[in-house]
């Protein structure tokens, strides 16, 4: 069995799949198994991917790649990429994240200690830090994902608590955070085993669902640790940009379940979020006309988000929750096809 299973999810994302790869390569690790789960990539990457799986590379990431021949979400992608994990560590990446030796520092002082979860800080191409923040509930998603929580922000500044945890680092190994940035953290094979196989709750798209596993660590008296000194570059929302949809529907779709799942005063939430969504229209259209010249206001974009936002919030109640069950609601062998990783 390898030490370390790296479970990347990709979706048109060849020209930072291929330096994640690169990266995860330059560091000659042994007892490593690196799983790379595409979602029906269009770009080139599938084709990029097939040949790696060909070539001396491959066995030196200890690479399996599995296709998908439909566009899946990245919940179930990384749910994919867990199921065919073997490591007793196992690492969910974005596919636009660097690897260096400070991470080989930090899986060896996972290894020495009783960590059970870890996170490296990750930081923006310029240095900035990425994360941590705090455990999301009703009030710090309103301030921190709406324009209107902008706005509060703005007029409070100060006054208002900040969603960013800012540490105080003393040069220990590790600190004990609640909600590291989800775009990358390790879990060990006994907290898999734990929770049978499933780190979340069932019905997530793009996005919360990381969320809802470091909740659910909390919840259960298992610490989330971060490496201060472990600090590997992010090219953060490069998937945004791409398809600016999955932010407000999945995002809002995601929402929902997680609140209902944690009972977080799912309706008054839902409501809230449904009414600051309808209300921008109009006040976007209001500041358009005074200042017809800015660029950034755009009511028909503004109006188009809205109605995301509300079919999120929508589906997101039809859906039909239940505590943590572990089934899985789609068949791994149908949706995949793998890749050997050498001929």
């Amino acid at each position: 069995m390898p030490e370390l299973s790296i479970v990347l999810t990709t979706w048109n994302s060849l020209s930072h799949i291929r330096k994640c790869l690169e990266s995860i390569l330059s560091l000659d690790m042994s007892e490593v198994e690196t799983i790379v789960v595409d979602s029906n990539s269009t770009d080139g990457t599938k084709e990029y991917l097939e040949a790696l799986s060909h070539s001396l590379e491959a066995s030196k990431l200890g690479l399996k790649v599995l296709l998908s021949h439909r566009r899946i979400k990245w919940s179930e992608a990384n749910q994919i990429g867990l199921d065919h994990s073997n490591g007793d560590w196992v690492c969910l990446s974005n596919p636009d994240i660097i690897f260096n030796e400070s991470f080989l520092k930090m899986l060896e002082s996972c290894s020495r200690s009783n960590a059970l979860v870890a996170a490296p800080q990750l930081i923006s191409p310029d240095g900035s830090p990425q994360g941590p923040m705090r455990l999301v509930t009703p009030s710090v998603f309103f301030l921190s994902s709406t324009g209107t929580g902008a706005v509060i922000r703005r007029i409070l500044g100060s006054r208002l608590p900040s969603y960013w945890v800012h540490y105080e680092w003393n040069g220990e190994d590790m600190v004990q955070v609640d909600n590291p940035a989800g775009s990358f953290f390790m879990v060990h094979r006994r907290v898999l085993n734990m929770f049978n196989g499933r780190l979340w709750n069932r019905g997530y798209l793009n996005g919360v669902s990381d969320l809802d596993a470091f909740l659910n660590f909390k919840r259960h008296g298992i610490p989330v640790n971060l490496f201060p000194s472990c600090r590997m570059v992010h090219y953060a929302s490069h998937i945004t940009r791409k398809n600016r949809s999955w932010v407000e529907y999945d995002q809002s779709y995601g929402i929902v379940l997680y609140y209902r799942y944690w009972k977080m005063s799912p309706r008054l939430s839902t409501a809230l979020l449904g009414i600051e969504g309808i209300l921008a229209v109009p006040l976007e259209i209001m500041l358009k006309i005074v200042k017809p010249r800015q660029p950034f206001f755009s009511p028909r974009l503004r109006a188009w988000k809205a109605g995301q936002r509300l079919m999120g919030l929508l589906d997101g109640w039809r859906f039909p929750i239940a505590r943590m069950i572990h089934p899985h609601l789609y068949d791994t062998e149908q949706a995949m096809s793998a890749v050997p990783a050498s001929l």
